[in-house]
This record gives structure tokens, C-alpha cells and sequence, in this order.
């Protein structure tokens, strides 16, 4: 099952997979919420948390820009094998460094071989 970003709800309403619970707290408006809570009831969607190891391991290779969220997804990913569905560069350039799949939800994915910068005005 793949392991869901905050973009996965927001941007494509996917809720079917696992997802953390520092992404269910992402999640603001009401009707996003709903649709987690909808899915977890019917079993559609697993919160799960990484485990310390995982997460030690993610931090190592993970950008410094990643939020507790992101950090969260990609341990929890590490950790099950599963691929991570995000819209978030930094996030894939993350998993591809840990060797991990990752698929966008409605944006472009980050090019191959290429690293995330952020511009700066």
C-alpha cells in the first residue's frame, strides 16, 4: 500500500493506503478531514507511526527542509517498502537518495538525477 502525503488528500483526495498521524494533523480544512476519517472507518486507510530506528535512519539521509510530516512519511515508507505518493520535491529527492519509490499526485515528478533546490527571489 503506498504511504500518503498531506498532497495525496489536498490535491487528488486519494485516500486509500497509510499515512501517519503527523499528516492527519496537516490536514485543515474540515472536508479533507472528513475524508481521512471516512476512509479510516472503513478501513480504507492505516495510520501508522515509523519506528525510532526508521526514523533515525530517514533523518540521515533526508533534505533539511523536510517538515515532521514528510519526515514521518519517508521512515514510515523506509520502513514498510512501500512507495510514497507526494507532490513535494524535497520529499523525492529524499526517498530517491534512501532508494525508495515515490509517484506525484498531480504535479510533474522531480527529474531524474536532478537534486531539489529552493529558489530564492
Amino acid at each position: 500500500m503506498p504511504v500518503l502525503d498531506a498532497a495525496a488528500f489536498i490535491n487528488a483526495k486519494l485516500a486509500e493506503g497509510i499515512t501517519t498521524p503527523e499528516v492527519l494533523a496537516e490536514l485543515k480544512d474540515f472536508e479533507t478531514r472528513e475524508l481521512a476519517q471516512a476512509r479510516i472507518s472503513e478501513g480504507l486507510l492505516r495510520v501508522l507511526s515509523p519506528s525510532a530506528e526508521s526514523l533515525k535512519r530517514a533523518k540521515k539521509q533526508a533534505s533539511p527542509r523536510l517538515s515532521k510530516a514528510d519526515l514521518s512519511v519517508l521512515a514510515l515508507a523506509l520502513e514498510l517498502g512501500d512507495e510514497i505518493i507526494t507532490d513535494d520535491y524535497s520529499l523525492q529527492a529524499s526517498a530517491r537518495r534512501l532508494g525508495l519509490r515515490y509517484r506525484p499526485v498531480i504535479f510533474t515528478p522531480l527529474p531524474r538525477g536532478s537534486a531539489h533546490r529552493r529558489r530564492t527571489l
